[in-house]
């Protein structure tokens, strides 16, 4: 998946940067799908996203996690454990856009093209939290 995403991006976007990505899944035991978000549309808290930029607008609040340091190896004992000092949380306000005339009739491929409808993101400062 993360190679047809990256071909999209360098074709559709002339090789925009990424410096996000959303990931999820519907329900647990599905498959989890990945989307990068290009560097242009992600901004800091109390930056606008204009009318003219995006088709379909919505909003989403989601939880983004800030990567601090490399992340261990994820087949290393205690991956879980060693991972979460890695990475700092951070509130996020996802845009939302799609491509897609039917994005709810879309196929999964279709929906991967269109990189998971996201259109950007919005980010406030991590969040300090004590692990013991």
């Amino acid at each position: 998946m993360n190679a047809v995403q990256h071909r999209d991006i360098a074709q559709q976007l002339i090789a925009a940067p990424v410096n996000a990505f959303k990931t999820g899944r519907a329900a647990p035991g599905d498959i989890p799908i990945m989307a990068p978000i290009r560097a242009a549309t992600v901004r800091p808290g109390g930056a606008s996203f204009s009318r003219d930029e995006l088709s379909v607008i919505g909003i989403e609040l989601e939880i983004g996690f800030l990567i601090d340091s490399p992340l261990p190896d994820p087949a290393a004992a205690g991956f879980a454990e060693t991972a979460r000092h890695c990475v700092s949380p951070m509130p996020v306000i996802e845009v939302v856009d799609t491509r897609l005339a039917d994005p709810d009739g879309a196929g999964h491929l279709w929906r991967l093209a269109d990189n998971q409808s996201t259109g950007g993101l919005a980010f406030g400062a991590p969040v300090e939290v004590g692990f013991t």
